[in-house]
């Protein structure tokens, strides 16, 4: 079966699939992560993928659409992180010399924004990026780390070779910082599920505040919001969930090797497996899978995963990253890009670590519109931002859509980056303007 999907009926007859496919999908998905064994796929598992493969490819965008305005005061630019392109390829438009676009929020402050393909990035040959993922899982299991091969067809390769993409955002610490919002779901559900039942108080006896799950007014300026991570019980290791610390109260205990996201009393965030991580002054802190890239390597669990790695659909990820120097954050989501992929650019741009955050087109972002000098700066959650990721409801429309909603039951799989203003189940990272 082909991995791309049209706008069309095809992708009503794969959301249809979902409604007999979801109990039994998230039962072995909780299954998976309880056990922490690599998983191994059958005939019968292609029924569950089939709406993930009309899902992915229907994200894709091949050309660029943000909003560009450029500065109207001095800024730092990217030069420690500059993004090379082959002779051959065009920059993004608004970009300066280092080839990333400066977005203005406010008088001096500005982000990064960026969109490119990877084979348009000068020192990348995708060919190779795809052979040496393949001889990588094959080597892993000659060594009895990994059960299966990482086989793409032909056909899978091209996409990948031709459509993997980057869509990236970069703050300077010294205007931004960022701040972990744990939602309702893992404080209020049986061990932080979305799949259990509601318990009568909260976990880890916190007490449960409104900011915990929206954005206030008296937080600041939005610079960006984005999806946190995965549902928890999909990242159990050894029988224990992933820690969360909340507002300095340990909810559960931290595993050591975990990637984690901590945000400290300062206000600094910091990004590294937890046993790397400083521990004093910790407000708020999560965990999610094993690190893409840690002090500026790739790495084995985290780069070549064993799971949530299906290549016969096209696995949307997300993943927030942090410089070696502390300078700056960001994150970034990727189309037919394998992490492998992802961490060898990030590793050319010069950053240091990096964590995934979510897969698949559950997760959603919004990033600030430019500010435009001497206008009145809009409100983030009316008219003053616009979606990084695509909107579902902008990729999937009329008649099919109603049926994916249908199949469903009357939800979209999206996040919508908006819900942060009045309240979200769903954890997320907010960055606010200093």
């Amino acid at each position: 079966m082909k991995t791309q999907f049209k706008k069309t009926m095809n992708f009503t007859v794969a959301s249809a699939l979902v409604a007999s496919s979801v109990s039994f999908s998230t039962a072995h998905a909780q299954m998976i992560a309880m056990a922490d064994v690599e998983p191994t796929y059958s005939a019968s598992d292609d029924l569950k993928v089939i709406p993930y493969r009309a899902f992915g490819p229907l994200f894709y965008e091949k050309n660029l659409n943000f909003p560009v305005s450029a500065p109207w005061f001095s800024y730092e630019h990217l030069t420690q992180h500059k993004i090379a392109l082959k002779p051959s390829a065009a920059p993004n438009n608004g970009a300066d010399e280092s080839g990333w676009v400066p977005v203005p929020v406010k008088d001096g402050s500005v982000y990064f924004r960026a969109e490119y393909h990877l084979k348009d990035l000068a020192d990348v040959s995708m060919d190779e990026y795809v052979n040496s993922t393949i001889a990588a899982y094959a080597d892993l299991k000659r060594t009895g780390k990994r059960r299966n091969d990482w086989r793409p067809t032909s056909e899978q390769q091209s996409e990948f070779k031709m459509k993997s993409k980057m869509q990236i955002v970069v703050y300077p610490t010294a205007q931004f910082q960022a701040q972990f919002f744990p939602g309702t779901t893992i404080l209020t559900h049986e061990i932080g599920s979305m799949t259990k039942g509601q318990i009568a108080g909260t976990r880890g006896g916190i007490k449960m505040k409104s900011s915990y799950s929206r954005v206030t007014k008296d937080m600041g300026q939005v610079a960006g919001v984005f999806k946190g991570t995965f549902d928890n019980v999909d990242c159990v290791r050894g029988g224990r969930l992933p820690g969360l610390i909340i507002d300095g109260q340990v909810v559960d205990a931290p595993l050591d090797d975990l990637a984690t996201m901590a945000v400290y009393t300062d206000g600094t965030m910091k990004i590294a497996p937890y046993s790397k991580l400083p521990k004093a002054g910790v407000q708020m802190l999560r965990q999610n899978e094993y690190p893409i890239l840690e002090d500026g390597k790739l790495t084995s669990s985290g780069s070549y995963p064993a799971g949530w790695n299906r290549f016969e659909d096209d696995i949307m990820r997300s993943y927030m990253f942090v410089s070696a120097d502390g300078k700056y954050m960001g994150y970034v989501w990727t189309n037919f890009t394998h992490p492998s992929f992802i961490a060898k650019v990030m590793q050319k741009l010069n950053f240091s670590d990096m964590m995934l955050m979510d897969i698949h087109p559950a997760f959603g972002a919004g990033v600030a519109k430019p500010a435009v000098r001497g206008e009145p700066i809009a409100d983030f959650f009316g008219k003053g931002s616009y979606p990084l990721v695509p909107m579902e409801s902008d990729v999937i429309s009329g008649f099919a859509s109603g049926m994916a909603q249908i199949a469903r039951g009357g939800k979209r799989i999206q996040w919508n980056y908006k819900q942060a203003g009045s309240g979200t189940p769903n954890d997320f990272v907010g960055v606010f303007a200093k």
